[in-house]
């Protein structure tokens, strides 16, 4: 009896099973694109998590300095330190 090759993968929370066949050669071929694919998900979700990490250290960044911002006389306008609007006298 000889070796059988599937693919077993999840698609939107429920599973899926693909039937290969027999031939190695041609399981090989998919489990390469297949690992090829997944480096580039991969390498999205390590981008992703990068973003996330830097946009933390932004806002922990923004809020050590807005003490010493108000000090000066000036404000954040997001994360751009602006001097505000002299008041209008009428």
């Amino acid at each position: 009896m000889a070796a059988f090759f599937k693919l077993r993968y999840r698609l939107a929370g429920e599973q899926r099973v693909r039937y290969f066949g027999v031939d190695p050669a041609a399981a090989a071929a998919i489990q390469q694109e297949l690992a090829a694919w997944q480096r580039g998900e991969r390498a999205l979700r390590a981008l992703r998590q990068v973003e996330r990490q830097a946009r933390e250290l932004i806002r922990e960044g923004k809020h050590r300095l807005e003490p010493f911002v108000r000090a000066a006389g000036l404000r954040f306008h997001g994360r751009t330190i602006r001097q505000p609007r002299k008041a209008l006298s009428k």
